[in-house]
């Protein structure tokens, strides 16, 4: 058994060089930075970096070479939907980040969106608890550093503090629930936890096997920044400069929810014909439900009385958190609900219609710091409005943009389900969206219906324009076009005639299941 594993830990260095040029660059970046400083050589190291990264991907061992059950990573459809999705929006970040950081600490921020990049397509590789914690993990320390760098004042400061101090909190109950999936199945590898569990259902444990996935769940909610775990995120948000914001909104949520499913998967068997614990998973799709409702509905409450754009967009995150947990409730309720692709697909264009917004507000700089600062936007900066307004369009739902689709997708899953409660909660979906549609729409008013104030002094930033610009572009191209996301969402999933790979476990693990 020894041999056969130290044999996958070799043969998964294979599946793993994307994401060792990605660390083996940050590492370059991080000792180069102490002997020459230049934001522009660092940014564009960083993206030459991403390029390899996405080669390495690209010329990859092909999809039916994936490792045996027992190794830690596996190249499946998820990983590779995340690889892409993940070195896309770093690529995206370096370009609005390009002139937002001063020289001398250019190095560093590029070098940590390295990392943060590496882990992100560590979790949608993650066939073991540890290595999904560990990825997890990849992605919050450098993000500590990446909040500090920008600038260092006491706003700046206080804000990676409170990420910091919260997400060590989030962390700890993570790695406890995983603790006890642990305890329980006698493994950590997810496909073996996946086999190992349901020989536990006559065992009594259903309400073990539910404290640890409630327990999973709180400490990625904290990541996804999902009601009641969202205190940090307004504050954060608003704190830091808008490149960091839109970091913070995009990456760890896109982490979060790959994990969430990932976790969900293995532990309740989502796509399986017979549910392995059935009341501990109707009970999840409970929380789930609540955990949806409660994020939609106060996000948007609250992001109608704010005044300061960044602020907006983070009670506007809290309840795209909350559109997201309808798929995966819904995934729960159902799971030929199609909550799984709806939830993938939801995070694809999310990603990109968030990073588009604070884009822009990024390119404003400090002209930017309340709402009415935007008024007659479209006059003075065009383009800037343009791509505002059309990533603001897709964020509220309406065509011809992909949020429409996504919004669509996320409604339908919930409606399939079957249940009376995940239709109530598509309806409040609908409710919310256009709850939400004022507050969206009032800044695109304020850009094209109202005088300017003043023009916005800064300077015109080609890299962050070229970054807000294809993020715009991809969500009204996706809008045309939305087949191909969706099937590429669709093959991402774990199909219920491939149960986790359950005939490839050893037969020890097996063997240690049953005794456990």
């Amino acid at each position: 058994m020894d041999s056969q594993i130290a044999e996958q830990l070799v043969g998964s260095v294979e599946l793993l060089i994307p994401e060792l040029i990605l660390v083996a660059a940050a590492c370059v970046l991080f000792v180069g930075g102490t002997v020459y400083r230049s934001r522009t050589t660092w940014s564009a190291a960083a993206l030459v970096a991403i390029g390899l990264a996405f080669l390495a991907w690209w010329w990859g061992p092909a999809g039916d070479s994936v490792t045996s059950s027992v190794g830690l990573v596996a190249f499946t459809p998820l990983a590779s939907y995340v690889a892409v999705l993940s070195l896309a929006a770093v690529a995206v970040v370096v370009l609005s980040g390009w002139n937002q950081v001063p020289d001398f600490r250019a190095a560093e921020f590029h070098a940590c969106l390295l990392v943060i990049a590496a882990g992100t397509m560590l979790v949608g590789a993650a066939n073991d608890l540890i290595l999904l914690f560990l990825a997890l993990e990849m992605i919050s320390i450098p993000t500590y550093v990446v909040l500090y760098l920008p600038r260092q004042d006491a706003s700046n400061q206080e804000a990676a503090l409170k990420y910091f101090l919260l997400s060590v909190f989030a962390s700890a109950v993570f790695l406890f629930g995983i603790s006890y999936l642990y305890g329980l199945s006698g493994t950590t590898n997810l496909t073996a936890l996946s086999v190992a569990l349901p020989i536990q259902r006559e065992s009594g444990f259903d309400h073990l096997v539910g404290l640890a996935v409630v327990l999973v769940l709180a400490g990625l909610s904290f990541r996804v920044a999902a009601v009641p775990f969202h205190f940090y995120a307004p504050d954060v948000y608003q704190g830091t400069v808008p490149v960091c914001a839109g970091l913070l909104a995009a990456i760890p949520k896109l982490a979060g929810f790959v994990g969430m499913l990932i976790v969900l998967n293995a532990a309740l068997g989502l796509t399986a014909a017979e549910s392995w614990f059935p009341e501990v998973r109707s009970v999840i799709t409970a929380v789930c439900w609540i955990l949806a409702l409660a994020s939609m509905t106060i996000g948007n409450l609250l992001a109608l009385l704010q005044s300061n754009p960044r602020r907006l967009l983070a009670y506007s995150s809290i309840a795209h958190a909350g559109y997201v947990l309808v798929g995966v409730g819904a995934a729960l309720a159902a799971s030929d609900s199609g909550g799984q692709e709806a939830v993938l697909f939801y995070l694809a264009i999310y990603t990109a219609m968030t990073l588009g917004a604070f884009g822009v507000l990024g390119l404003l700089g400090a002209s930017a710091e309340a709402v009415e600062d935007l008024a007659g936007l479209a006059r003075t900066r065009p383009l800037y409005a343009l791509a505002l307004a059309v990533c603001l369009f897709s964020l509220t739902g309406l065509p011809p943009t992909a949020g429409f689709w996504a919004k669509l997708y996320v409604f339908l899953a919930a409606w399939a389900s079957g249940g009376t409660l995940y239709r109530v909660l598509a309806i409040a979906l609908a409710l919310n969206a256009a709850v939400a549609a004022w507050y969206y729409i009032r800044i695109v008013a304020i850009m094209y219906l109202r005088s300017p104030g003043r023009e916005p002094a800064v300077a015109t930033d080609r890299p962050g324009l070229i970054g807000a610009a294809a993020c715009a572009a991809f969500v009204v191209g996706v809008f045309a076009f939305p087949g191909w996301i969706w099937t590429a969402s669709w093959q991402a999933v774990p199909q219920a005639d491939q149960p986790a790979q359950a005939m490839s476990v050893p037969e020890s693990l097996q063997a240690l299941a049953q005794e456990r």
